[in-house]
């Protein structure tokens, strides 16, 4: 028998139970720049028209074995099968070969899936998102988001901070620690990144609280125009 396929895609938008629309993650995240980032997306798009590339399509590639991967991760965690038709066998080549790795990391930390993709509104702050997966690794409650990256960003970390606080709100256990899973598909590699929840709270979050002050502001100085 075929193990149905679980739908995929995150929702288009948040709401709070009265109906109030609320910012997500990354709308909230999006309104502090990154220059290092801005920097690095600069000359990797120098780097491959030197080398005759389109780096439009190369970005399209990147974004959609990015996509891939995280659907098979996230169904095998849920233990349903993976529609793979929309993509191409390079694609699906890359995709598998960084999935195998994350099964092995994942076997390893004994993971327990406690949550994939799912939404959360946050009623308190009045913001909302959807974590990548909510496990226990090793028996730490972990907050888990994947990346197709070389590299984490701060951009990254205040996420994880965002999640575990949903998490919180919604469930009433504190994750202990947050993983960014970057994955490297042109080598079928793995890097993670590990941090306590408790330092995130002290750096990242405020922080994240501060973007969220602004675009409310932001919001309001667009409406008197």
């Amino acid at each position: 028998m075929t193990t149905p396929t679980k739908p995929r895609g995150r929702p288009r938008g948040y709401k709070t139970k009265s109906g109030e629309v609320v910012p997500s993650v990354t709308q909230i995240n999006s309104i502090i720049g990154d220059k290092g980032k801005t920097d690095g997306l600069c000359y990797w798009v120098q780097r491959l028209t030197q080398e005759g590339k389109d780096w439009s399509q190369e970005r399209s590639r990147a974004g959609r074995v990015g996509e891939c991967t995280h659907a098979l991760v996230t169904d095998w965690l849920e233990g349903v099968e993976t529609d793979l038709e929309e993509y191409s066998p390079r694609e699906v080549k890359h995709s598998v070969q960084v999935f195998e790795a994350f099964k092995d990391w994942a076997q390893q930390g004994k993971i327990e899936t406690l949550a994939t993709e799912r939404p959360i509104v946050s009623e308190m702050h009045k913001f909302g998102g959807t974590s990548d997966i909510v496990c226990r690794v090793f028996g730490k409650l972990t907050v888990i988001d994947l990346k197709t990256s070389k590299k984490v960003d701060i951009n990254h970390l205040r996420q994880l901070a965002a999640y575990a606080h949903l998490w919180f709100e919604q469930e009433k256990e504190e994750p202990v620690q947050g993983i960014i899973w970057l994955s490297q598909p042109d080598t079928g590699g793995y890097n993670t990144c590990v941090r306590w929840m408790s330092v995130l709270n002290e750096t990242c979050w405020p922080v994240f609280q501060d973007a969220l002050r602004l675009l409310e502001q932001v919001k309001k100085e667009r409406g008197l125009t």
